[in-house]
Parts: structure tokens; sequence; C-alpha cells
């Protein structure tokens, strides 16, 4: 019974010195923080991807301190922080771009490609995969913008029959790049030059009261009478021209007049200008104008067809009465026709019994010819279709003054000529004596409201209602 207490008591000495050491070997020894393996964390930013290592704060582990103050040992826990730290977005590296490798020209290139990658994976071995951060760029060049409306349509429909053809484009991925070249203007040389001194020259004297070029009006208005002042033009034969017609004029009334006087008044007269309602009375300048107006006359509006005069034979027959009642030959005489310049074709108009016909004038809404015929013995104004319907008779001759004043010296016959439509068609111009002197003379296009243009004592003939600018056109 000693034996096992005294036993028990070096039993334990035995474990209290060793508890005493493991003691003093610990309290010389400094604790230790165990981190955790930081987390790596792969987050996309706009078009670029960053790699950031996000590190937690870290956490003691907790020791145990043996106290020597009592023979039990006491537990302490060291306290853990409970604090939240933001992680922070450290980027580790930018991307390296990588160009694509360049397409195999032929098969030939492919296979010996294939046989060098085979050669390189059998002695070294095979190719490290790619990293994440090497990335091709994908360049997109921005759409030009559109001119206009028609091309924007054309690309939409162009956008439409590809969606057609091939499908749906490929979505955009999220690293395209958007290149925006910068250029650097390279400076440029400035050179340098070497004056020479010119030789001075004396400088002339300008000539005084040097004259000045003026524009020549189209025509002059006559605003306190109704003659121009006598002057002579340049003795050249008016001719119609190629020539526009100043569009000043269109919707006046042209005509010749002898009112001017001078040496040659109806050989040379001058070419007078005046509105429809018989104001704003005035000369042209330059009488071509009227000229290459008159020749316009003849043509349609659209120059598809040109009325003219030419000679036919006409065939008569004597009356029953006599024994010989073949048909006779009569001298050629004038008369209307037109010709289509679509077809080629040309077609007599008038066909009267005993009467000429000329001057003719094309409608400028209808197909209606006015023209001057004596069918009834006088010269008188009249209008047709140009099928040859539609004749009509539209002035009158004073046939009871005929008969009266005929077989007199001072008889004058009454005689009308040259008309001209007006722009819209409804009234036509035309000169006449039946006031004892050639005047100009105004009526509907059914010879009705009949008024007078002319105020004065001189002749006054030919005139031209002016409603085209175009010249006519070259046969």
């Amino acid at each position: 019974m000693q034996i096992r207490t005294l036993t028990g008591y070096i039993l334990l000495v035995i474990g209290l010195s060793m508890m005493l050491s493991s003691f003093l070997f610990w309290k010389d020894i400094a604790p230790f923080i165990i981190e955790p393996t930081p987390t790596a964390i792969i987050m996309p930013v706009a078009t670029r991807m960053i790699i950031v290592q996000v590190t937690s704060t870290p956490k003691p582990t907790p020791i145990m301190v043996i106290s020597t103050a009592t023979i039990e040992p006491t537990h302490t826990e060291i306290t853990i922080p409970t604090e939240t730290v933001e992680p922070t977005l450290t980027p580790i590296q930018e991307y390296v771009i990588v160009t694509s490798t360049p397409v195999p020209e032929n098969v030939i290139t492919i296979a010996a490609l294939a046989s060098h990658a085979t050669k390189i994976a059998e002695t070294v071995g095979t190719y490290t995969p790619v990293p994440p951060n090497l990335v091709t760029p994908i360049i997109v060049v921005p759409t030009h913008q559109h001119g206009n409306e028609a091309t924007l349509t054309h690309r939409q429909n162009e956008a439409t029959a590809i969606v057609f053809l091939y499908g749906e484009s490929t979505a955009t991925p999220f690293n395209v790049w958007t290149a925006t070249p910068t250029f650097t203007a390279k400076p440029k040389k400035t050179p340098t030059f070497t004056s020479t001194p010119l030789p001075t020259k004396t400088p002339k004297p300008s000539p005084t009261n040097t004259p000045t070029a003026t524009i020549t009006p189209v025509f002059i208005l006559l605003t306190d009478r109704e003659v121009a002042t006598p002057w002579l033009e340049k003795e050249v034969e008016p001719t119609p021209t190629t020539e526009s017609i100043p569009a000043v004029l269109v919707g006046k009334i042209a005509f010749l007049s002898n009112r001017s006087g001078g040496p040659t008044p109806l050989r040379k007269p001058l070419v007078y200008v005046i509105d429809p309602d018989g104001s704003n009375l005035g000369v042209l300048t330059n009488s071509t104008p009227y000229y290459t107006a008159l020749a316009r006359e003849s043509y349609s509006a659209d120059q598809r067809f040109r009325t003219f005069v030419r000679s036919v034979p006409r065939l008569w027959r004597p009356d029953k009465k006599h024994d010989d009642d073949r048909w006779r030959r009569w001298p050629d005489v004038p008369v209307i026709f037109f010709y289509d310049y679509f077809y080629n074709a040309e077609e007599q108009i008038t066909h009267f019994g005993t009467g000429f016909a000329w001057d003719p004038v094309w409608s400028p809404t209808r197909e209606q010819i006015a023209f001057v015929a004596n069918e009834s013995k006088d010269d008188e104004i009249w209008i047709v279709n140009r099928d040859g319907s539609g004749l009509q008779r539209l002035t009158e001759t004073n046939e009871e003054y005929n008969a009266r004043e005929i077989g007199k010296d001072t008889f004058i016959p009454e005689v009308n000529g040259r008309p001209s439509w007006s722009h819209d068609g409804n009234q036509i111009v035309f000169w006449s004596n039946r006031t004892r002197n050639r005047q100009i003379w105004v009526m509907n296009a059914d010879g009705s409201n009949l008024y007078s243009l002319s105020t004065t004592s001189h002749d006054d003939w030919d005139p031209v209602w002016i409603k085209y600018t175009d010249p006519p056109r070259e046969n």
C-alpha cells in the first residue's frame, strides 16, 4: 500500500514537471495567423475583362494560454473583429492583343502547317492553352451617314435582302473595339523665295470721258406719246433666229407700224408692242424677236404639228347648159396643209370651191387653225379643225358699203389679215382696214367682242400675240 502511494506521488511530480516545461516552451513562441487562400474573381468591365484579387480580413487562430498561478489550466479566447471590409478591385494586367493567324492560301500550305504542328507536339509537347487575357481584336468601322433619303431606302432594302438570303446577323461580341485612326500631319517645308525686282514702267494717263457699256433694253416704253422718235436700224434683213424670245415679251402683242415716219416707213417699219388692254405701248430696240415669234406661229404648242400653205391644182366643170361638160383644170391655188412630225405625214385641210387660203396659225390650246380666205369674195378670218371639220368664218365685210362704193376712185375694199391666237386660245388678234387705215383689232375666238388697239391715223399691221419663248424647230 505504501509502495503504491509512493509511486503515485512520483508520477504526479513527473507530470507537473512536464507541464511546467511545456509552459516555459510555449510562452516564448509568438502566435501566428493562418490566412485563407485568395480567391480570384473575373469581372467583365465594359468591353474589357479585368482580373482582380480580393483579400479578406485576417482571422487569428485562438491560442491557449497556460497560467502558472494555479495547477488547473484556464482557457482565454481572443476576440475576432467583426468589421466588414469592402473588397478592393485591383487590376492585375491588361489585355494582350494577338492578331489572327493568316488563312492558308492553299491545301499544300495547310498540309505543311499541320505536319509542322505534329512534329512540335511529338518532340516538345502540346501547345499551352491560350490564357484568357489573350484576345484578337474585332475592328468595326463606323457606318457612314446617309447622303439622302434615296440612299437610306436603298441600304434598308439591301439589309432586308441579306437577312432574307443568309439569316440574321450574329450578335456583336462584348469585346468589339471601334478603331479611331489618328493622323499626325507631317510638317511642311516652307519654301523660300528670293524676290527679284521688276522693272518699273511709267504709268500712262488714262483717257478722259471713257464710254461705259450699257445694256440695251428689249423695248422702250412710250409713256407720253404714241409715236417713237424716228431712227434708222442697221441695213440688215430681219430673219427668224434660233435664239429664245425674251420672256418679258410673253403676253404682249407685237406689230409693225409706220407711225414713226422716216424716209422709208413702209419698207423698214419699226416693231411696236402693246398689252391686250391697250396699255404699255412701246417700241422694240431689236426686231429679231418679232420675226422669231412670227415664224413660231405656224407650229403647235409642242411643235409636233406645223401648218403651211401649198398651191395645188383645182378641177372644175362648166355649167350643164353647155354641151361641153368635161372637167377643166384651173391654175394652182393656195390651200392649207398640216405636217405631223411624229408620223412624218402631211394632209390637206381646206377644200374651198373658188376661194384661196393663206396665213395659217396654230392654236396653243386646241388642234385648230386660224387663217385668211377669200371664199366669200372678201379677205376674212376663218378657223378650222385639223381634220377639216368646224370650218367657220369669224369676220364679216360690210357688203352694202362695198356695193355702194365699188367703182369709185376713193373706194378701198375691206381687208382682214394676219390672225394670231392669244396664249389661252380664247382670243384672236388681226389687222383690218375697216376704218380706211390698217389697224390692230382683237376679238373672241367665236368672232364676238370686237375692239381696236390702234388710236392713230397711221398704219398698224401684221400683229403677233407672243405666247412662247422657244424658237421654231429646225425642219
